[in-house]
């Protein structure tokens, strides 16, 4: 008897030690207030009042990486936060990971491409008013806002280029520590490795590749499919530039649409395009290992916003203007 009361002990330990590992990294590593500040640098727009900061300091969320056992953390050291919001209609709702289909998911994806600024910008903007019901949703919204942080929180990733005196190329700021910054591309797209996170939604986690043999999908790229195995997702926004575009990728065929909930699933993203100014285009090719092909091989709705500019000098003009697409891909008519 009291060698199983030990053996309880330990595995109460062991969660107990997991779960403050796992919330003492979001408070520990400094990653909010990185990206605050140099979000401030490149965009001008100070995202969060100080009670807001706290408030998303303290709701982030990290997820468990599988073949670890340990929360996600970039091969840079950073983390990989997530948040979650639960919809006014769906509080007394079961979560969706129980296996209860009571309720509507959509998971938001930012900052995949970290030389896209001003979608990034949108990105933090969105879920700070999400989290703060300043938006109503009828969904339960799964928001990860910077799901490749190395690129743009590693000083190294940061495109600074010297020049002798200011230019007016209003892409160019010289306040960062006295040098000029490119803000129309000052992060990374791709990985350490020049590997394109989207462009890595292999059909499994391992794939044959005749020349390198067995490769892995990138860590930063199995954070995303672990959330959607772990929320299972009706629907997944994700948020880019500088196209000016609505597009969809999924089970549905746009151009031949066969029930009345296709019909009104069309309709809605045609409302969000058009509300937000934005250019629907369906026909946009789906890229090969792309999350949009990730979305037609799982049935999964997945729709790209494509905010039109990605220099940071319009972050806060692209938002304003496009704000009622991202608030109409709130209320999801599944």
């Amino acid at each position: 008897m009291k060698s199983i009361m030990r053996i309880i002990l330990v595995i109460f330990l062991l969660i107990g030690n997991a779960y403050s590992i796992v919330g003492n990294k979001i408070l520990e590593k400094n990653w909010l207030n990185d990206i605050h500040d140099i979000l401030l640098v490149l965009t001008d727009e100070n995202i969060f009042s100080a009670p807001e900061f706290t408030k998303m300091m303290m709701d982030a969320k990290q997820l468990i990486d599988p073949i670890t056992g340990l929360a996600y953390e970039t091969h840079g050291g950073n983390i990989l936060p997530y948040y979650i919001k639960t919809s006014q209609e769906c509080d007394g709702c079961e979560s969706r990971e129980t296996g209860e289909d009571d309720e509507k998911v959509v998971l938001f994806i930012g900052g995949i491409h970290a030389d896209e600024v001003s979608p990034l910008y949108s990105s933090f903007l969105l879920v700070n008013r999400i989290i703060h019901d300043k938006f109503q949703t009828n969904a339960k919204i799964i928001f990860a806002p910077l799901t490749n942080p190395d690129g743009i929180l590693n000083r190294q990733s940061l495109k600074i280029t010297r020049l002798p005196k200011p230019v007016e190329n209003y892409c160019y700021r010289s306040n960062y520590k006295g040098r000029m910054i490119r803000r129309s591309s000052v992060g990374k797209r791709k990985l350490t490795k020049g590997v394109d996170p989207n462009r890595s939604f292999y059909t499994s986690l391992d794939i044959k590749d005749p020349k390198k043999g067995k490769k892995r999908a990138p860590l930063e790229t199995r954070f995303v499919t672990d959330l959607i195995k772990k929320y299972k997702p009706d629907v997944i926004v994700s948020i880019h530039g500088p196209f000016g575009t609505l597009d969809y990728d999924g089970p549905i065929n746009m151009n031949e649409i066969k029930t009345r909930k296709e019909q009104e699933i069309k309709d809605w993203i045609s409302k969000a395009s058009i509300g937000g100014g934005l250019k629907e285009d369906n026909d946009y090719p789906v890229l090969r290992n792309s999350l949009g092909a990730y979305g037609v091989r799982n049935n999964i709705h997945i729709i790209t916003v494509e905010l039109p500019n990605k220099c940071g000098a319009d972050a806060r003009s692209d938002y304003e203007k496009h704000a009622e697409t991202f608030k109409e891909l709130l209320m999801v008519p599944l």
